[in-house]
């Protein structure tokens, strides 16, 4: 939950910054073709953007190192060890190795979502929003989809994680209990 929240307030510093000045720009914006106040408010603020693109895209970066390897570490200095201590004691967790497949599994979505959105950022950051404001509009409408994909990501590791911190506590109650 603390990982989630650290980088949601990061991200969502940067790209408040970033969209502002094209959502303020369009107060109803649908799939369909822009009007030509839209696109001048794109091409006008193209530089400014780019840059808060630019900008996230660095932030982006070092967060998924850094929760890459959080996750790294939990799996292979927590979760892991453990459900093998326990199968070497005779007591094996079917929850909490359960729970080792889910988390390894998220972990992969994770980076997967992660480079798919991180090749639609640099996409968008590529298309050149002068010329090409409505291209530009519509990347980034597909990017903003792949950053709310990639926030699920992150928002089902943290509920493995839950469950695997309400696993492990019921098993140290359980085992309170027998001594």
């Amino acid at each position: 939950m603390f990982l989630q929240i650290c980088y949601n307030k990061t991200m969502k510093k940067i790209l408040l910054a970033c969209f502002s000045l094209v959502i303020a720009a369009f107060p109803t914006l649908s799939a369909a073709a822009l009007s030509s106040e839209q696109k001048s408010a794109i091409s006008a603020n193209c530089s400014s953007i780019q840059q808060s693109l630019r900008t996230l895209q660095r932030s982006d970066s070092r967060t998924r190192v850094y929760l890459g390897s959080i996750y790294q570490t939990v799996l292979t200095d927590y979760i892991t060890p453990l459900n093998l201590r326990l199968v070497k004691n005779n007591q094996p967790s079917a929850t909490l190795t359960n729970n080792q497949s889910e988390f390894a599994a998220a972990r992969n979505d994770f980076s997967q979502k992660f480079i798919i959105y991180s090749q639609a950022l640099e996409e968008l950051i590529l298309i050149d929003c002068n010329n090409r404001p409505e291209d530009f509009y519509h990347k980034l409408t597909e990017v903003r989809s792949k950053r709310s994909d990639l926030s699920k990501a992150i928002a089902k590791i943290n509920e493995i994680l839950n469950a695997h911190a309400e696993a492990v506590a019921k098993l140290k109650g359980e085992s309170h209990d027998e001594r």
